[in-house]
């Protein structure tokens, strides 16, 4: 009787940590992933053209306290933050016959900036998604940003008007505009970028440009938004959503000491 006893109470205690682990791992919503992918990611659609899919890219990966900032505004995104070692194990596991060696041509590139520039391009152009700096924050919903567009970008702040800001991309796969710009980041040679830092992102305005003068049917499915520098806070830029009339701010770029404040609002 004891035995019998014990055995229903050893696998009741199993039963019990079971329904445990399943119920927490339903209420901790989207996994984060920090380092390395697989296979390519695919990923669920709702109202958005735009895969429900965030990357960022950084040197160190990003304090936990930051991602779950960003995923609040974000939270049915699958989200990963790759270190340079997790950009090569995807570019190898994905190789793309057009652009043979990527690996090599990462690593050609002296900047980390640009290194990261290549890589969002191949990653974005493959999966589709959204690609946020790591020195970046929004505070509202990416859902509404993204809105019903195929591709989402951010015009260059007033000194230099004829660049997009690539820091701030989302995409459904396979565009073209980012195509054009994965051949001119991968033609681009490091003494150009040696000359010109900025090279890589007046490219991408002058692919946009083109496109939109090539296929004006397409230009309502192009959405480009405003970055500007923020007055009361010299050390940062504010991203406006210039299809609203007054823009609304949706997101702060803390370009100059790289530490976003522990803030889920705009103030």
């Amino acid at each position: 009787m004891n035995t019998f006893l014990l055995s229903f109470l050893v696998l009741f205690l199993i039963l019990l940590v079971i329904v445990l682990v399943f119920v927490v791992l339903l209420l901790r919503g989207p996994s984060l992933s920090r380092e390395g992918l697989p296979r390519a990611v695919s990923s669920s659609k709702s109202e958005n053209n735009i895969p429900k899919i965030l990357l960022q890219v950084s040197k160190d990966h990003q304090p936990m306290e930051v991602i779950e900032a960003l995923m609040i505004h974000a939270p049915e995104y699958r989200y990963f933050n790759l270190t340079d070692d997790g950009c090569i194990e995807y570019l190898r596991k994905h190789p793309m016959k057009e652009f043979p060696a990527l690996e090599d041509k990462f690593h050609s590139f002296k900047t980390g900036a640009h290194k990261a520039d290549l890589f969002r391009y191949v990653f974005l152009f493959q999966n589709g998604g959204v690609f946020i700096d790591s020195d970046m924050m929004i505070y509202t919903s990416l859902d509404n940003v993204l809105g019903s567009h195929d591709v989402v970008t951010i015009r260059g702040y007033e000194f230099w008007q004829r660049t997009l800001f690539n820091g701030f991309i989302g995409t459904v796969p396979g565009h073209p505009i980012l195509l054009e710009a994965l051949r001119h980041a991968y033609s681009t040679p490091q003494e150009a970028l040696e000359k010109d830092y900025y090279l890589l992102v007046k490219q991408f305005y002058s692919i946009v440009q083109r496109y939109c003068q090539m296929y004006p049917h397409e230009k309502q499915t192009i959405g480009i938004y405003q970055e500007k520098i923020a007055l009361r806070f010299q050390n940062m830029h504010t991203v406006t959503m210039t299809t609203h009339t007054p823009p609304i701010a949706f997101a702060r770029h803390y370009f100059w000491n790289k530490k976003i404040p522990f803030l889920n609002v705009l103030s």
